[in-house]
């Protein structure tokens, strides 16, 4: 994860915040194992998929504070994705 803060008046910090996360996903058992025992045949009877998301968000926190800055959910596997950013301000 990227971040940039910047200062904000009444002791509150902006955060540019960007995430990528990237998966393998197989159509079927056989498609998980490795690639290096899988033939050729296995891999067009059943593709692999390559996903990946990208976000890039902004928060406004205080010292201390927290919040949930993202939620997402995989549409293949129903996977819930959550993103929760706290500011320490170490002076």
């Amino acid at each position: 994860m990227n971040e940039l803060a910047l200062g904000r008046p009444a002791a509150r910090v902006t955060l540019d915040e960007a995430l990528e996360q990237s998966s393998l996903y197989g159509a079927s058992a056989k498609a998980r194992s490795s690639a290096v025992e899988q033939t050729l045949e296995s891999r067009v009877e059943s593709p692999t998929l390559f996903r990946t998301v990208n976000s890039i968000f902004t928060v406004v926190l205080r010292d201390g504070q927290t919040t949930q800055a993202l939620v997402g959910t995989d549409p293949l596997t129903g996977e819930i994705v959550t993103v929760d950013v706290t500011l320490t301000v170490v002076k």
